[in-house]
Parts: C-alpha cells; sequence; structure tokens
C-alpha cells in the first residue's frame, strides 16, 4: 500500500492520526526502506519488488518448453494466492481463469469476513504491459473462496463478466443455502451458466468445461486451445508441483472413483500442458496420464478396504443434506426444508427420517417414512415460536436406513430476527 501511495506522487499527504505531510514522497521512500530492511532480515517476501514490477508473465515464454513454442496470449499471475490464468484477445479484451485474493504477501489465520479483503492491486501492470483495455470475463474452475473472492469487485470496477458451470453457479449466487467449505460470504451473481462437456466461444477461442469431481464435486476443468498448444485448467484437483497428490477433502463431497473419472477425463483430452490452482504449470507426458490412472485405481482400493462393508458411506461424506442451510427469518414465520437422503446401500431400503428441532418449535412433517433406492427427497417445515430472537439455532434429521440407525447427518442453520429486523 506505501509503494502504491509513492506512485501516486501525492503533493499533501493527510493521516488520520498525526499532521499534514508536506514532503510525502521523501517520507514514504524512508518508511518503505525501512521496511523492506525489516523484511530481507526476516527473509518474509524476497520477491515483492520482482512481483510488483512484472505480476504477469507468459505461460511459457517464447523458445521454453512444448517444443520451443510460447504463450503470448496466456499469462500466468504471479502474485495471487490461487494461481489465475489470463488469457488475452487480440481485441484487447482479457479472460480471467479464477480471481481470489490478488497481490498476495501473506494472509491472516482468521476466517472472519475482516481476514478476507480482495482487492485489484495489478489490473494497471496488466492493463500497460499487455495492451489489455477490458477484464471482459472471469471463468471460474470450483466456487472456493481463494479462487472466487475478487469477482464482486472485477464486476463493480471492471464491469466483468462472472462466467461459471450450471453444476456449481447456484452454490455462487446462493452461498448461504449450502453446507460447504471456503463459501464467499455474499453472492456472487452469474452472467453466464456453462452447459458442462459442451463447447461455448469467447473472442476467437473455443474453451469447455467438463466436469471434475474429486477436490470437490462442484468443479470444473476448462479446456481450451491457445497459441498452438491446448491446456486443461484444473482447479485444485491435484497438488504439487509433479501434479500427483490428491487433494480430495470429503466435505467437498468427494466420492470414490472421482479420480479414476478424472484420470479418464485427461486421457481423452490429453492437453499439452495442465495449469494447477497451486502449482507451476505442468507439461503432460504419456507416462503422467498413465500414472494418475493407477494412483486413481489405488485410491478405490484404500477405500474399500477402509470402509464398513457393503456401504460406501464415507468416501461420499454426508447420506443426507437440508436445503437450505443457513435460513434468516422473522420469529413466528414458517420457514419450509428440503431434506435430501442418499441410500447408502446397494439394494432399496425403507428410511425413516426424524426432524429434530429445539424445544418449542412447531415442526410439520416432522417424521417421514419412505422406500429408496438411489436418492430421494422429502420436505418439512418449522416454525419458531412468536417472540423468538436467537442466532443460528441447529436444525437436524436423524435417520434410519434398512434398520440401522444412523443418527443425525445433516443440519441446518436459523436465525430469528425481531420482527420487522433485517
Amino acid at each position: 500500500s506505501l509503494l502504491d501511495l509513492q506512485d501516486r506522487q501525492l503533493d499533501l499527504l493527510l493521516p488520520s492520526h498525526g499532521d499534514p505531510m508536506y514532503e510525502p514522497g521523501r517520507a514514504m521512500a524512508l518508511l518503505s526502506d525501512r521496511f523492506w530492511a525489516l523484511l530481507r532480515g526476516r527473509h518474509q517476501n524476497p520477491r515483492l519488488y520482482q512481483l510488483r514490477e512484472r505480476p504477469y508473465q507468459p505461460v511459457l515464454p517464447a523458445g521454453e518448453g512444448c517444443e520451443g513454442k510460447g504463450t503470448p496470449h496466456l499469462l500466468a499471475h504471479r502474485a495471487s494466492m490461487a494461481n489465475s490464468y489470463v488469457l488475452l484477445s487480440d481485441s484487447g479484451k482479457a479472460l480471467f481463469i479464477d480471481f481470489g485474493y490478488d497481490f498476495i504477501t501473506g494472509i491472516p489465520a482468521g476466517s472472519d469476513r475482516t481476514s478476507r479483503r480482495p482487492w485489484l492491486y495489478t489490473l494497471p501492470a496488466l492493463k500497460t504491459q499487455f495492451g489489455v483495455q477490458r477484464i471482459d470475463v472471469v471463468l471460474l474452475t470450483h466456487f472456493h473462496d481463494d479462487h472466487v473472492a475478487g469477482c464482486n469487485l472485477l464486476r463493480c470496477v471492471e464491469g466483468t463478466q462472472v462466467w461459471a458451470a450450471e453444476n456449481f453457479a447456484d452454490i455462487l449466487e446462493n452461498p448461504t443455502r449450502y453446507d460447504l467449505p471456503c463459501l464467499w460470504y455474499d453472492p456472487i451473481p452469474v452472467d453466464r451458466r456453462l452447459p458442462l462437456s459442451q463447447p461455448f466461444s469467447w473472442e476467437e477461442y473455443t474453451l469447455t468445461v467438463h466436469p471434475q469431481p474429486g477436490h470437490a464435486r462442484y468443479a470444473v476443468a476448462v479446456e481450451f486451445e491457445v497459441d498452438g498448444l491446448r491446456f486443461l485448467a484444473t482447479g485444485d484437483q491435484y497438488e504439487g508441483d509433479d501434479g500427483l497428490a490428491w487433494n480430495y477433502v470429503y466435505q467437498n463431497h468427494f466420492a470414490a472413483g472421482d479420480y479414476t473419472a478424472t484420470a479418464k477425463l485427461y486421457q481423452h483430452i490429453c492437453p499439452d500442458m495442465i495449469l494447477p490452482g497451486h502449482a507451476r504449470p505442468l507439461p503432460v507426458t504419456p507416462e503422467y496420464l498413465e500414472k494418475i490412472f493407477k494412483d486413481a485405481q489405488v485410491l478405490n482400493r484404500l477405500h474399500h478396504e477402509l470402509l464398513h462393508s457393503p456401504s460406501d458411506i464415507a468416501a461420499h461424506n454426508f447420506i443426507a443434506r437440508i436445503l437450505p442451510y443457513h435460513v434468516a427469518a422473522e420469529a413466528g414465520k414458517t420457514i419450509p426444508f428440503e431434506v435430501e437422503v442418499r441410500n447408502p446401500f446397494f439394494v432399496p431400503q425403507e428410511a425413516l427420517i426424524k426432524v429434530v428441532a429445539p424445544s418449542g418449535w412447531m415442526v410439520e412433517g416432522g417424521s417421514q417414512a419412505l422406500e429408496i433406492s438411489d436418492t430421494d427427497k422429502l420436505l418439512f417445515k418449522v416454525t419458531p415460536p412468536p417472540g423468538l430472537v436467537i442466532r443460528r439455532a441447529r436444525l437436524a434429521v436423524d435417520l434410519t436406513i434398512g434398520g440401522q440407525r444412523f443418527g443425525q447427518q445433516a443440519e441446518a442453520l436459523v436465525t430469528v430476527l425481531a420482527r420487522g429486523a433485517t
């Protein structure tokens, strides 16, 4: 921030505490030099000035990799928390693949709103150094905050459209509806919902978003060609510069078999290079494609050996969920909910569902029985007592399937507001 103020060549600086500064350039230069000495002594952010001067560079500089081909129309953001990539059009427009925390030099340990502040620090350099006239679109690989945090700011300042695949667009627009980790705090409006596995156009390019469960059930791999090479932006599916470490998260609704599907997808597309979310771009070889398929078989076998037969519960995370997950409503008002129940067994079973609510709450449809073969849905309603004001009261559903009691397998949160409150 101090360096940014220096660049603006201020005549007068008015601090919130202290006297007006009539020679701010000299004062800020002295302070930044001292800060930099402090950082060097702790070996912190050693590339700070390099990254600030040139935050974007071609994914492949001319003459490097992939038979010497460069990528003047495809850039990597070198200073973001989760990797962002920029596709450049000859029209002067740019398409971002993911845009979370721009120019991140560290992140607080907390997850509260004040610890997660996006900004657009590097856009002036992008425009100046690469002739970008408009940040036209941000295309997302999945819904996690380190990949989407800056989207609303891009929209507000640059007029950028948000494009997202149909399998997670609703999560972006209605985050409180879902019990998922790493959601952004506000709804992110989606300007274009992209069908899965169907090519679409942006400027002179054709792209395709492919379903990619594994790291998250609601994620995609983005396929496109640029500068004579085929790329696949894969989000957080794998970790490590070798692109081999499984990065599955059970709460993201991982299922056994996800990485086998991923390996088959990569083999089918056969990209020249993979663009991961938290590692260096990875040139793809036949040996790599064979390795990830064999590793996926190992992952499946390990889950099969670890899980209690015949069910496959843990590898599918929860067997029930309540939608919406978080609701705010006035006391005395009736609130509808939907329960999605998955049969963990291989044959149809009778399911008994009981809604568990706080004492004094009215529940309609609180006990239900149905036969499920795969996945089924049922509805119930609750009414908080008149005059109640409470934050995040919990509801749950208690499940018995096939005579086996699984207990409380899903929750929802209800914030009850005083009448007329917002």
